[in-house]
């Protein structure tokens, strides 16, 4: 099974080298944070970017690339910025 910590540092590393000051938080969600994950689960992550745009997904691609692509098969986008605070388990940046 894979080492989440591993992989959530790795995945952190890669967003703030591409993202830089725009990347504002990184949360694990599901079935990893939850601690029910098994072989077969996927890794949901939450990512706020502030003025996030089309080619960010691009770029959110190619990191999955990098480190391995094993987070959720979708990907959503929402701008939550002024509800930083309310966000469970993640790293505000």
């Amino acid at each position: 099974m894979i080492q989440i910590e591993e992989y959530i540092n790795d995945f952190l590393k890669e967003a703030k080298s591409v993202y830089g000051d725009r990347l504002l938080y990184v949360g694990l969600q599901g079935s990893y944070l939850r601690c029910e994950a098994h072989e077969n689960s996927d890794i949901d992550v939450m990512v706020v970017i502030d003025g996030f745009c089309v080619k960010d997904m691009d770029r959110y691609k190619e990191i999955l690339e990098k480190i391995g692509n094993r987070v959720a098969k979708r990907m959503n986008v929402t701008y939550v910025r002024q509800d930083l605070d309310l966000l469970p388990g993640g790293v505000s940046i």
